[in-house]
């Protein structure tokens, strides 16, 4: 914590500058640069971090998207029946449509990029 001005004149000397964290560490120390650059005195903290240190690496799930399966995703775009969307759209049922699109798409995007657990390997 700083208590000393940071700010200083010929007449004053003000602490108005501040630094503000919401690092929860146990060592946490700020300081004041003295120099003359500036009415305004520089002002740094220096946090220190333990190291999280994990047996095992976390899985999480990707998806596979490359050359071959968004080649399988645009075929089958342009195979599926749209006629229902154009039906909504045609009676002026923009909502509809949009549902219906949105539906179609997210399925053949599921089927295309399905989910794969991933487990990285630990260096």
């Amino acid at each position: 914590m700083n208590l000393r001005p940071t700010r200083i004149t010929t007449d004053t000397a003000t602490l108005i500058d501040n630094i503000f964290t919401n690092t929860l560490s146990d060592c946490t120390d700020s300081a004041i640069i003295i120099n003359d650059t500036s009415d305004h005195l520089p002002i740094f903290t220096q946090t220190k971090f333990a190291r999280l240190v994990m047996d095992k690496v976390p899985a999480y799930e990707k998806r596979v998207i490359n050359e071959i399966t968004k080649g399988e995703f645009n075929s089958l775009l342009s195979t599926t029946d749209w006629s229902e969307v154009y039906r909504a759209c045609d009676q002026g049922d923009p909502s509809s449509a949009y549902s219906v699109f949105i539906e179609k798409y997210k399925a053949l995007y599921e089927y295309s990029f399905p989910k794969t657990n991933y487990s990285p390997k630990k260096d």
